[in-house]
């Protein structure tokens, strides 16, 4: 649990959605439904017609159908044993009009438990496409991760991959030179002045505080450095761009996605940065970081390092050319 598995399942639904297949979205994580509110359609409700419940559109190519539609409040609990579960499930993928779908995503909860088996169960004589498994690089996800796999080689479910979510984070540092385009905006033969870097250092340290919660810190003392350290860079490194960059924010100690696909035979289908916006996509709907949108949301992360979006987008690629025929 808490990997980002409904992250992941709903930017795969919303980048196939943007290429133009018909795609619709099934949550069937009954105690914790979040689909809705990751696409922005969170306090819709379902519609009865004479083809069965309606999903709710959550883009001209992107229907969704969620036990979070039929909430009387968001945070009411579902407390339910396996029984109604399952019955829930078998509504859900017989009762619902989907229409014609090119892909069907399926946003499962964590482990291997009723949900999994049921879906297996009524999905068992269509032709399931496959899995794709998401984990964490460290050893308690990847040994979760290990019974998803073989529970789908017990089932008979092809697995597509395995997506290594979390892996690495890379921000700005706030250099006083790229604050607003400052430096650039001078008219030629003007000098950016002593005072006038100090208090655009002051305010790109302030940008970073605000968008990020970032900061460098006397280790021993717990005293904010970020301005100081700042400003000495600049004096070594007056016109790069520099940024703060790990690949292990969640260190393996035994090798990671990586090892653990290659030991299991699986395909490792590429890693996922944290990516703040994605994340605050999640939050307010993935509307949001499409088209105009992204540009008014800018990424945090320098644009020469790989975005959270930008893996997903290319492992959407890689799930369509395993995916068809």
């Amino acid at each position: 649990g808490g990997v980002g598995k409904s992250t992941v399942a709903a930017s795969i639904a919303w980048n196939l959605a943007l290429k133009g297949f018909m795609v619709g979205i099934l949550d069937i994580d009954i105690c914790g439904p979040s689909i809705p509110k990751m696409l922005g359609v969170s306090g819709m409700t379902v519609q009865q017609s004479n083809f069965g419940w309606e999903p709710v559109m959550a883009h001209p190519n992107l229907c969704v159908m969620s036990i979070g539609f039929l909430l009387n409040h968001p945070d009411d609990a579902v407390i339910w044993r396996g029984p109604r579960k399952d019955s829930l499930i078998r509504q859900f993928l017989s009762q619902v009009n989907w229409g014609a779908l090119d892909y069907l995503i399926i946003d499962t909860p964590p482990g291997t438990s009723d949900e999994h088996i049921s879906t297996a169960q009524y999905l068992a004589q269509t032709r399931i496409e496959g899995a794709v498994i998401v984990t964490t690089p460290q050893d308690v996800s990847l040994s979760d991760v290990r019974k998803e796999i073989t529970f789908c080689r017990k089932v008979g479910i092809r697995i597509l991959g395995v997506i290594e979510n979390m892996k690495g984070l890379t921000l700005p540092m706030p250099m006083a030179a790229t604050t607003d385009g400052n430096k650039e905006n001078k008219q030629e033969g003007q000098h950016t002045t002593a005072v006038e870097q100090r208090r655009d250092r002051a305010d790109a340290v302030g940008a970073m505080k605000r968008k990020s919660s970032i900061q460098i810190i006397d280790m021993d003392t717990n005293e904010d450095m970020t301005e100081a350290a700042v400003e000495a860079l600049e004096r070594v490194f007056p016109s790069r761009r520099l940024g703060f960059h790990t690949d292990d924010i969640l260190p393996p100690t035994s090798g990671g996605a990586r090892q653990m696909a290659r030991d299991m035979d699986v395909p490792y289908l590429g890693l996922v940065p944290l990516d703040p916006v994605l994340a605050r996509a999640c939050d307010i709907g993935f509307e949001s970081i499409d088209g105009t949108g992204e540009r008014q949301m800018q990424p945090l992360s320098p644009s020469s390092a790989p975005s959270g979006r930008d893996c997903l987008r290319k492992i959407v690629d890689s799930i369509i050319a395993k995916a068809l025929p």
